[in-house]
């Protein structure tokens, strides 16, 4: 199955288990976690500086070439009290596509849960 990277953002969201505390503007103690959409800029961020941009080059040159992995699992709602499915795998290229082409096609993997996710990947490797 293919989705957009717009269409992946509208249904699921950053997983649970990627977002980290918050960072304090000026020192002190981290309050709360990121909020979904801080996950995905942080992880484009890191596209772009880890191996020297590499994935980011080439996700924007060629597409995801690897399947995104969903979860059908609903994870803490957002800032605005939705709750979504969230991406187990994947969030670094959701993030590119959606800087480079947010409506190019994306392979994507289905799940029910975060754990049959993990799982499928652990198998498949």
């Amino acid at each position: 199955m293919f989705m957009t990277g717009n269409e992946i953002m509208q249904s699921h969201q950053a997983s649970e288990w990627d977002r980290m505390p918050k960072r304090p503007a000026r020192g002190g103690v981290a309050t709360g976690l990121e909020s979904h959409a801080d996950v995905m800029d942080r992880k484009l961020t890191e596209s772009k500086k880890e191996g020297g941009g590499k994935l980011y080059r080439s996700v924007a040159a060629e597409g995801v070439q690897q399947p995104v992995h969903l979860s059908h699992q609903f994870g803490r709602p957002d800032s605005s009290g939705t709750r979504k499915g969230q991406i187990a795998e994947g969030h670094h290229r959701v993030a590119i596509s959606l800087d480079t082409d947010p409506n190019r096609y994306i392979p994507v993997i289905h799940h029910n849960t975060v754990d049959d996710a993990g799982l499928y990947i652990l198998d498949n490797e």
